[in-house]
């Protein structure tokens, strides 16, 4: 789904499109303004309180031979988009090989410590936060969300722009938007196996 189509369905409830077509004419030009700030509201709304983008990044470490020490990096430098841990989840990758890690642990929650002998590659995974939007954000822009995300936007967009015009129907715009919040489900995080293991090495 593209930027295009989130505000076109949204100037569609607001009983301002024409057909398939933006509109952008003195009636249209300040709710398209304000499309970006409401929609980085409803991406807010939905991130921190349902449904989260979850993705990972790989990091490579070297082995330290004195073992004295475990060290620690900030994933908000290792992922620009970094929100969350939420579930640990760290795996030692060998080529087309996945094993999950051991002995690591999570500082403030964002911190990841890991064992002096650690070496090798491995992939972090974590809750992250998705690009704003703003006024230079491209029509053409693919958002990379889930399409069950991308396609309520819209009703929390109307429901906040068309609050001078009509309350009423902007309070039934937000009121959908919030029915269609509750549903919406994260992807399953963690690691899985048919008889229980420790990940992290802690029995």
């Amino acid at each position: 789904m593209t930027w295009f189509d989130i505000k076109l369905a949204t100037l569609q409830k607001l009983f301002s499109a024409d057909g398939n077509t933006l509109v952008n004419d003195e009636t249209t030009r300040d709710y398209l303004a304000a499309m970006p700030q409401t929609a980085n509201e409803a991406l807010q709304l939905v991130v921190t309180q349902n449904m989260y983008m979850r993705k990972s990044v790989t990091l490579t470490v070297t082995p330290e031979e004195t073992g004295e020490y475990s060290r620690r990096y900030d994933m908000k430098q290792l992922a620009a988009d970094f929100y969350r841990v939420g579930e640990a989840e760290v795996y030692k990758v060998d080529g087309d090989k996945i094993a999950p890690a051991r002995g690591y642990g999570f500082a403030s929650g964002q911190y990841l410590i890991v064992p002096s002998e650690w070496g090798g590659e491995y992939e972090i995974h974590y809750d992250a936060w998705p690009p704003p939007f703003t006024s230079d954000t491209p029509d053409d822009y693919e958002v990379p969300l889930e399409a069950d995300v991308a396609t309520i936007l819209p009703l929390y967009m109307a429901s906040q722009l068309y609050k001078d015009d009509d309350n009423s129907i902007a309070t039934i715009y937000r009121n959908e938007f919030e029915v269609a919040r509750e549903g919406l489900k994260s992807k399953a995080a963690n690691v899985y196996y048919d008889t229980w293991q420790s990940l992290d090495g802690w029995a």
